[in-house]
């Protein structure tokens, strides 16, 4: 298994983030055996859906190369929420490359 250059700090921070989701996982699993708790596990899974929210824009807005960051996280969400991936179309402006 590759070993990570990150310090031990960020791995700590990481791993605790990992355990702590799947922590409220099982707990959302739990309370959906009963009907008393039917409520809790709603709340479990829409605080794991915000989980998932945060950590999906976190990684949209953190360089890829750390070192040498050519653009602000506002410019690279602008560009990636341009792209319109979802409906196919291109913005305007831009041509589409023909193969």
């Amino acid at each position: 298994m590759p070993q990570c250059s990150c310090p031990s700090t960020l791995k700590a921070t990481f791993l605790s983030q990992v355990l702590a989701t799947r922590i409220v996982a099982v707990k959302a699993s739990l309370c959906k055996l009963s009907t008393a708790t039917a409520a809790r596990a709603c709340d479990f899974h829409a605080k794991l859906l915000l989980i998932a929210i945060s950590s999906t824009l976190k990684s949209l807005l953190r360089p890829h190369v750390l070192n040498t960051p050519d653009k602000s996280p506002g410019d690279r969400l602008t560009e990636i929420c341009a792209k319109n991936t979802d409906t196919g179309e291109t913005p305007k402006g831009q041509q589409v490359k023909s193969s």
